[in-house]
């Protein structure tokens, strides 16, 4: 199910995980709750506090991927994020909860508003402290996956190197009809494509005529290059044969040199089945078989 969910699009992921959050809590409250709160209270009041607290946490988590610095890792990027957001969340659900007379039934939130906000304050540390550690719990469990695999291109299978065959075998792929990306860039910069890059939110797209950034998510190229002729070699890099000059290793690490001069770093895991795909003379090879026939040589014929 998990490999299903990183394919949804924002909107449909977060509501299915608010969803799911909303039934696992209901299902801890039915069993754990004062007795003499009805089946009706108990699921109102879940429902509330999930749908007035998940959207503040995913809203924290967006605002920290856009204000911390991206060289920290994602997890706590978002961590971070929600962290933050719980002093809120903390507030507005139990506002929330008051107005719609469903709080919780251990909490005596008084008859007026002004007993409400004292008793707010009150209990607001404790309640913060709680919501801090076990929401964002709760909302790390159920996304971060999804936006390690939208973010940062992380295959929404398994991340086991891919074998040199496996890479020899993406570079000869059909092409087929080009992305749809390319579309998105200026007129005089489209052309044979020959790499991609993530950064942060945008994609830096490589062709023969340049290069120039677009707004996308790196899966969502890879969704369109998956039947095109090139390879991953990095969660954050994609490249084709037909703008690759050579292989370099800098610093330790092996690194693809396209024909415009930039370097892409290989990950350590695909840096073998980069070698064999990218050598020299494999990529003579693919060259060879992409210009067809000598002159004077007769194609075989099909069977």
């Amino acid at each position: 199910m998990q490999h299903e969910r990183r394919r949804l699009g924002f909107w449909s992921h977060h509501c299915l995980a608010a969803g799911l959050v909303w039934l696992l809590l209901l299902m801890v409250r039915l069993f754990g709750v004062d007795p003499g709160a009805g089946a009706g209270y108990i699921i109102l009041m879940t429902f509330l506090q999930i749908a007035v607290g998940y959207p503040l946490l995913t809203a924290g988590a967006e605002l920290s991927l856009r204000v911390f610095p991206s060289r920290w890792p994602l997890v706590l990027r978002l961590a971070a994020g929600c962290v933050l957001a719980a002093p809120v969340v903390a507030a507005c659900t139990l506002t929330a909860t008051w107005i719609a007379g469903v709080p919780p039934p251990h909490l005596q939130l008084g008859d007026d508003r002004a007993a409400l906000y004292a008793h707010i304050l009150r209990i607001y540390p404790r309640v913060t402290f709680a919501l801090s550690i076990a929401a964002t719990l709760f909302w790390m469990m159920n996304n971060y996956h999804w936006y390690e695999a939208r973010l940062l291109g992380a295959p929404a299978g398994n991340r086991r190197a891919r074998a040199p065959a496996q890479a020899l075998a993406a570079l000869r792929a059909d092409a087929g009809a080009p992305p749809l990306f390319l579309e998105k860039l200026p007129p005089h910069k489209r052309g044979d494509l020959w790499a991609v890059s993530a950064e942060r939110h945008y994609l830096r797209v490589y062709t023969h005529r340049g290069d120039d950034l677009i707004l996308m998510r790196f899966s969502d190229a890879l969704d369109e290059l998956r039947r095109a002729s090139g390879l991953q070699i990095h969660r954050s890099h994609w490249v084709s044969a037909k703008g690759v000059s050579g292989l370099e290793t800098l610093d330790d690490r092996l690194h693809v040199v396209l024909k415009n001069g930039a370097k892409l770093p290989v990950s350590r895991p695909n840096t073998s089945a980069v070698r064999a795909a990218l050598s020299a003379e494999a990529l003579a090879a693919l060259q060879a078989e992409a210009a067809g026939p000598a002159p004077g040589e007769t194609a075989p014929a099909d069977p």
